[in-house]
């Protein structure tokens, strides 16, 4: 029985000076995405393409793949709540991409404990209370985790293994912009 789990995919705006940079390079994968109009085309670099030929085509609307876990180190402002650089998450369960511009404020929700079962995935839209985790305990008592906002999740990821914790990031949806595959 195989896993049918399609993962989220993010896609960062970078600019030249980024693609200098060998800790940003190392997160690159093998694709980008064009933003055009009103759609966005999926490409895979070629075993010989140069980033930079890509880029001098069509600068301004070019978003490189990352490796998703360690991406928010790149698009993310953690101590002022924020979007640093363009993002664009790719959904293909829902086959939907939704954009988020640099400047965006963000609401960050850490959940932590012993286990930590999640309810909510990227693309979901939270309201302020809902039930968003429940928590197993040190003591070993199960707790419910209610969202502190409203909103968007655009981003989930895990920041430690022991105690579970995870890093949610939540966006208001009319800062976003949504495109369908």
């Amino acid at each position: 029985m195989g896993n049918n789990y399609l993962y989220p995919q993010i896609f960062i705006k970078l600019d030249s000076n980024d693609l200098k940079d060998k800790s940003i390079l190392s997160l690159l994968e093998r694709s980008f995405i064009i933003e055009d109009r009103n759609r966005i085309s999926k490409y895979r670099l070629g075993e010989y393409e140069n980033i930079e030929n890509i880029l001098s085509k069509k600068p301004d609307n070019i978003y490189f793949k990352v490796v998703y876990e360690p991406a928010f180190n790149l698009f993310l402002d953690l101590e002022e709540a924020k979007i640093i650089r363009d993002i664009v998450v790719h959904l293909p369960w829902r086959r939907e991409y939704i954009k988020v511009e640099r400047d965006t404020k963000v609401d960050l929700i850490e959940i932590s404990g012993k286990n930590v079962h999640l309810f909510v995935h990227e693309g979901d839209k939270i309201e302020y209370n809902d039930k968003i985790a429940y928590i197993l305990t040190g003591k070993l008592e199960v707790r419910t985790y209610r969202s502190p906002s409203s909103g968007l999740v655009i981003y989930i990821t895990s920041l430690s293994e022991r105690p579970v914790k995870y890093l949610l990031v939540v966006v208001d949806e009319f800062k976003t912009r949504k495109y369908k595959e």
